[in-house]
């Protein structure tokens, strides 16, 4: 598991990674790398263009998740609809 999160941290880090920069920064077999990263893919967390690999949008959702589940933002929220309507958005 530990390999998949710093395979994420080095496509992150680089705004996006062709295979043979993950596996020269991890200094593991492209083979193990592309296993981790077929994971990613099947579960939408990566997408691939030209051979390069990007986050993809599942982590939208993660993020959006996350952001509600804090109880600034559910406090917030009611609040800003209600400055929004008064100001006529």
């Amino acid at each position: 598991m530990n390999t998949t999160f710093r395979i994420l941290d080095i496509i992150q880090e680089l705004e996006g990674a062709v295979l043979a920069d993950i596996t020269r920064e991890l200094d593991i077999h492209k083979s193990t790398v592309y296993l981790h990263l077929d994971v990613l893919k099947h579960n939408q967390l990566i997408i691939k263009e030209n051979g390069e690999y990007y986050f993809g949008l599942q982590f939208l959702g993660f993020g959006g998740r996350a952001r509600t589940n804090r109880i600034i933002y559910r406090k917030v929220k009611p609040k800003m609809r209600r400055l929004a309507k008064e100001a006529g958005k």
